[in-house]
């Protein structure tokens, strides 16, 4: 097993990676978080680990119930193709008078409430003049029909499926500044940016057959 004892360093390290997996957790299917080689492997090479991760973007998503379709101001918000309208579209609601650039589907990443991140893939329009994001809640559930949405006082919940553990229930509290649901969401592809960053750190290390 080669030396067992830690240096400051290392122990340094081994907090804060241990804070950023609780504070990300995500379905890696056979690849499993709590790997003791993964865990050793990182140590290893703690430099490479912290080149590889990127600091998860966060913005504000507002839950609501007017609208019948989410839109984002934010290009690298969205999956797979992107199609311009074939007439002039402007939004009506929140964001009235607005041209709307373009269609297709978001990818949000939310913290359910054990902590996991829960991914919502919605139709929404690309709206690049817009200050805010908006995820429809009538579009969400005609796209996932089995969760429902419970609307209390302070809070909007996303029932998600129980049996699911990728799909935990979702809390959006009302935000008091416009008395709305709002949450924070992760940009997709930075979110799975530390998982990818194990990877790597795991094959990178295995083929320098490195020890502690």
């Amino acid at each position: 097993m080669g030396n067992s004892q830690w240096t400051h360093k290392q122990q340094t390290s081994a907090k804060k990676m241990a804070t950023h997996c609780n504070m990300t957790i995500v379905n890696m299917g056979a690849f499993a978080a709590d790997n003791a080689a993964v865990l050793r492997a990182t140590l290893q090479s703690p430099n490479r680990f912290c080149d590889a991760s990127n600091k998860s973007s966060t913005y504000q998503v507002i839950w609501d119930s007017g609208a019948t379709i989410s839109f984002s101001l934010h290009r690298q918000d969205f999956v797979g193709p992107l199609v311009k309208p074939s007439v002039r579209q402007r939004l009506q609601g929140i964001a009235k008078g607005l041209n709307v650039e373009g269609h297709g589907h978001v990818l949000w990443a939310f913290h359910d409430t054990s902590g996991r991140l829960h991914l919502l893939k919605v139709p929404a329009y690309y709206v690049p003049k817009c200050r805010v994001r908006l995820l429809s809640t009538t579009s969400l559930l005609q796209t996932y029909a089995v969760e429902k949405i419970t609307v209390q006082a302070h809070c909007l919940t996303l029932s998600g499926i129980a049996s699911d553990a990728t799909r935990g229930a979702v809390v959006a509290e009302v935000d008091p500044r416009n008395n709305l649901p709002t949450s924070t969401a992760y940009c997709y592809s930075d979110a799975m940016a530390e998982p990818q960053a194990l990877k790597l750190t795991v094959s990178t290390v295995n083929a320098k057959d490195m020890n502690l």
